[in-house]
């Protein structure tokens, strides 16, 4: 088993993503991944989230693959829809999209991501990996984009029962209430209507901050 973790830059304000850094089982540090962009200088995107990291993810190599959302911090805050691979190989990049996840069909891998600019848009695309359950790489998971405008990720994880997910403002007022399957380990939320500020989202004791631009 692997663990993976996203660094991000301390001396930069915007917490530039630097690359990831894989552990093995024992906590011990196996790899460096480091992470630029077409070409672009490393300090140029800050990164949403991990969603999903392993082998044979989007090929059948035996290197690890990661995808994940990032945002450049110069051309609006766009995210972009990104796999990279253990040598920091691009392998896919879509302007304009939020990962979503993966999920398998028969013996096809898929994964969806959400058009940015229009909250009912949908891309779906088959890689060419065949990602097990063994594969998979461990990864660090938080709320995506964030800060957010128009819809935010909000990861979790349940045992076999449905709950209910509640969004508290930062003075503690309750804001919205969403319903959480345990078939699924994220959910969309549209805050275009929220007022600008920190919230947090609770569900079965576990919380999380997020920020609303």
């Amino acid at each position: 088993m692997s663990y993976i973790l996203a660094e991000y830059d301390d001396n930069d304000d915007n917490g530039a993503l630097r690359g990831f850094l894989v552990y093995d089982a024992n906590f011990e540090l196996t790899k460096e991944i480091p992470f630029t962009l077409n070409g672009s200088w490393i300090t140029s995107y800050t990164g949403f989230d991990v969603v999903i990291a392993g082998k044979h993810l989007f090929n059948t190599d035996d290197k690890i693959e990661i995808g994940l959302c990032v945002r450049s911090m110069y051309s609006g805050g766009i995210p972009k829809t990104v796999f990279i691979n253990e040598d920091g190989e691009i392998l896919f990049c879509e302007d304009g999209y939020l990962l979503n996840g993966i999920y398998r069909v028969g013996d096809e891998l898929r994964f969806d991501m959400f058009d940015y600019s229009d909250n009912n848009s949908l891309e779906i695309y088959a890689t060419q990996g065949n990602l097990s359950a063994e594969e998979m790489v461990i990864t660090q998971q938080s709320p995506y984009p964030n800060p957010a405008k128009l819809m935010i990720a909000l990861p979790y994880t349940l045992d076999g029962k449905s709950t209910e997910m509640h969004v508290y403002d930062s003075q503690g007022r309750l804001v919205d209430t969403k319903k959480l399957s345990p078939d699924a380990d994220r959910i969309h939320l549209n805050v275009s209507f929220y007022a600008p500020g920190i919230y947090i989202y609770e569900y079965n004791g576990v919380s999380q901050k997020f920020i609303v631009e």
